[in-house]
């Protein structure tokens, strides 16, 4: 079963908001809502293509493939593309908020600082956080200001609701992870760790030497197939299809946000010749490289 899309997702749920959707997944999307009628169905198991951090209020079971974790006060549930999961309620009374965000919304430069450490893009951390009535207020306040944020019209909206992500995650980070089950990280989740460890590594380095599927299962002591199958297994992606996609996030990072030009940005990314860089990121996004942001 491929991801789920954020499309999909608001028609799962059965929010009209796929008017203000912007399809294209190379462009940064961000959103905010209510947790209300739209969260009173289970759901099954299954990868998204999307982040997604939740303030649940509700009773209910968070389900993942190898345990269960139940709620039975205000916890903030993080999501990411790695990690299938399922929500099953417990009550029709569910309220909260939550905020989904596709891969382009995260700045490269944020995966190779501290905010990449955090259990947003981690494979097999816990991903539940309870909250006392303290946390749970401070949370919502956040929440409410993404909402009012999401409706303004100005120059800095877009940096002012990442800014308010951080916030809640670094919250997250100084709180204690959900133990209400044992959990063991296996070998597979481990080499899914790694390699998206080395694979945002790979793009905070002026030379980067790791470029294909073969050299990161060299460099993590693997079978490329073997490497293929757990990055399935676990993400819904090949190794080839991780390496693909977060090319092409960092390079519309350096066509929009820096002076270098088409040729600087191919050297920058590994690339041997221009052209083979023009010629792969048309062949994922449809457009040349020099007219991407036209």
């Amino acid at each position: 079963m491929h991801p789920e899309s954020i499309a999909e997702f608001y028609q799962r749920i059965w929010l009209k908001e796929t008017t203000r959707l912007n399809h294209h997944e190379q462009r940064a999307y961000f959103n905010v809502f209510i947790r209300g009628a739209s969260c009173q169905q289970p759901s099954t198991i299954q990868h998204h293509n999307f982040y997604k951090i939740s303030l649940l209020i509700g009773k209910g079971f968070v389900h993942y493939p190898n345990r269960s974790i139940a709620i039975n006060r205000p916890a903030i549930l993080i999501s990411n593309p790695l990690i299938p999961y399922a929500w099953e309620p417990l009550t029709e009374e569910q309220t909260g908020y939550f905020c989904l965000f596709n891969e382009a919304f995260i700045r490269p430069e944020e995966r190779s600082h501290s905010f990449g450490q955090s259990p947003l893009f981690k494979v097999g951390d816990d991903k539940v956080f309870f909250l006392d009535e303290y946390h749970r207020a401070e949370i919502t306040e956040i929440f409410v200001k993404m909402l009012e944020e999401i409706a303004s019209n100005h120059q800095q909206k877009w940096a002012i609701l990442r800014a308010y992500t951080h916030l809640i995650m670094y919250k997250v980070m100084a709180m204690h992870p959900a133990t209400d089950y044992t959990t063991n990280t296996t070998n597979a989740e481990r080499i899914v760790a790694l390699f998206l460890t080395l694979l945002n590594q790979r793009f905070s380095l002026e030379e980067p030497s790791l470029k294909t599927a073969k050299d990161y299962a060299v460099q993590l002591s693997v079978h490329v197939n073997h490497l293929n199958r757990v990055l399935k297994q676990y993400t819904g992606k090949t190794t080839s299809m991780h390496i693909a996609e977060r090319t092409i996030i960092e390079a519309n990072s350096l066509l929009r946000n820096t002076p270098l030009t088409v040729n600087e940005v191919a050297y920058r990314l590994g690339f041997e010749y221009p052209s083979y860089f023009s010629r792969f990121y048309k062949k994922h996004t449809g457009k040349s490289p020099s007219n991407s942001f036209l």
